[in-house]
């Protein structure tokens, strides 16, 4: 009885499941494809009756928009920020990261307190204040120097965000390390090698190293669910211990 019951439950969360991802589905092709159906009609069907569908698919609207509306140039222009943007983060975010996970000094909990702390700032209520930041610095540098330089730049576009994705992007790659540095920390009173804790002790290197037949049939794999062991013993010495 209880073995029905659960089974008619299941069917009813499945069927709440696949409605409420249906609606999700129509929810995300309906405003897509009245978009589709916007840029293929003409302007006097569009601004006649936008809701309408075309009475035959123009084209010329995208050809049009590369060359009168400049799109092409625009479509460069956002690849060689986001390109600048992701090396700015690559190289600012990959050390912090590693640093700030690897390394505990003064002042280290409070740099993570920091990061975290950005990621409530929501970018969308600092565009302008940065914007306009942006503004008197370069009217501040003209009247120095004669020219500005913080405005029309694809390098400061490309800095700013960078800069408002840098605090995700440091505590994403820290969990990462942490996650590393915890278990291989760990590994350490094991093997005493550093070169071969934090360097050689990798997947493949490992999987090769124990790949070999003699080897394989010295080593113990135990495993509840819950608690992962190896263990690894020549003669009457414990070469390796590995828990999890």
């Amino acid at each position: 009885m209880n073995n029905s019951k659960t089974g008619v439950n299941d069917k009813i969360v499945k069927v709440f499941i696949y409605l409420a991802l249906f609606l999700l589905a129509i929810s995300i092709i309906v405003p897509v494809a009245w978009v589709f159906m916007a840029s293929v009609k003409e302007n006097s069907e569009f601004y006649g009756n936008p809701w309408t569908l075309p009475q035959g698919l123009y084209f010329q609207n995208f050809a049009d928009a590369f060359t009168k509306a400049s799109m092409g140039s625009y479509m460069i222009n956002s690849v060689i920020v986001t390109a600048l943007a992701l090396a700015l983060l690559l190289v600012i975010a990959l050390p912090a990261a590693y640093t700030l996970a690897r390394y505990k000094f003064m002042g280290s909990k409070l740099l993570n307190i920091l990061f975290m702390g950005g990621l409530f700032i929501n970018v969308n209520y600092i565009v302008v204040p940065i914007f306009l930041m942006l503004v008197d610095a370069d009217k501040a540098l003209k009247t120095w120097i004669g020219s500005g330089f913080f405005l029309n730049n694809l390098f400061i576009t490309a800095l700013v965000y960078a800069s408002t994705a840098l605090p995700f992007t440091i505590y994403l790659l820290s969990g990462f390390f942490v996650t590393i540095f915890v278990k291989r920390i760990k590994y350490r009173p094991i093997f005493r090698n550093d070169a071969y804790s934090f360097g050689e002790l990798q997947v493949l290197s490992v999987a090769e190293e124990y790949g070999a037949p003699d080897i394989l049939s010295q080593i113990w794999v135990y495993d509840d669910g819950i608690v992962k062991g190896m263990i690894h013993v020549e003669g009457t010495e414990i070469r390796e211990l590995y828990v999890d």
